[in-house]
């Protein structure tokens, strides 16, 4: 995998992988399936710190437990398949190409893990988890 090309993605256990051009060459890569399970179930602050209404209001149950909410999680991953992948590796290039002087002031973790869901695990919105797992619905790259 070369640092200089974004383009050009490498396979480990069919995911993706991409080079940021920040200060610390992070890894990012596209993960689902079990892998992206195990990301989304670690407790971070986050998940530490729902309350009662947090679950249930995601989960739409009553008295729903962590483990209800985790299940629920892995039922809105998604594989990632081609379209979603390129359209991925074209931000990623476009961030590289555009936000180079930006980009070697900034460090980010190593290791930084992208799931694509369906969009109902946060009413298709984005967000982070875990200090290095970002979340994407797919309506994002429609």
């Amino acid at each position: 995998m070369s640092a200089s090309s974004v383009s050009s993605a490498s396979y480990s256990s069919a995911n993706k992988k991409f080079v940021l051009k920040n200060a610390n060459s992070s890894i990012i890569e596209l993960i689902s399936g079990q892998q992206a399970i195990e990301e989304l179930q670690k407790t971070d602050d986050y998940i530490a710190n729902f309350s009662q209404f947090d679950l249930e209001s995601r989960v739409n149950m009553s008295s729903p437990t962590m483990q209800d909410y985790f299940n629920f999680i892995a039922e809105q991953i998604l594989a990632w398949d081609e379209e979603s992948s390129q359209a991925m590796a074209s931000c990623i290039e476009f961030i590289n190409t555009t936000c180079v002087e930006q980009l070697n002031l900034l460090t980010y973790p190593p290791q930084i893990y992208v799931v694509l869901t369906n969009g109902k695990d946060e009413n298709n919105a984005a967000y982070c988890r875990n200090e290095n797992v970002i979340v994407m619905p797919l309506r994002i790259f429609l």
